[in-house]
């Protein structure tokens, strides 16, 4: 839940960042929202990540940190050309993949531990 929680804060400071960011307080605010809104998520999902499979967390880990640096990797092919596109681009971009990710952590089960 909390994820989920951190994933729509980040939705909601991708929308309003453009809105924010045409003075410098506005756009030192609205990146604090993004930046505090990311790293709720990134910490919330640790418990959730290593929850999943618990008799293989270490696996779990590494396969996570594997799949964010291809995400990095992948999105510095796409970041060029979304650029391109402008501010508002960039905000749809982040807002259409944390929406992405909400709709993925749906299928997500956590399994308990006894």
């Amino acid at each position: 839940k909390a994820v989920s929680i951190g994933l729509i804060g980040s939705v909601l400071s991708s929308a309003i960042l453009p809105l924010l960011g045409s003075s410098a307080w506005g756009a030192y605010l609205g990146l604090f929202l993004f930046y505090l809104t990311f790293e709720f998520t990134i910490v919330s999902m640790l418990p959730m990540m290593t929850g999943v499979l618990p008799a293989a967390r270490g696996t779990l880990m590494s396969i996570n940190i594997a799949s964010a640096n291809l995400g990095r990797g992948l999105g510095s092919l796409i970041a060029a050309p979304i650029f391109l596109g402008g501010f508002w681009m960039n905000a749809l971009a982040a807002a259409i993949v944390n929406l992405l990710a909400i709709l993925v952590l749906r299928y997500v089960i956590v399994q308990e531990t006894k």
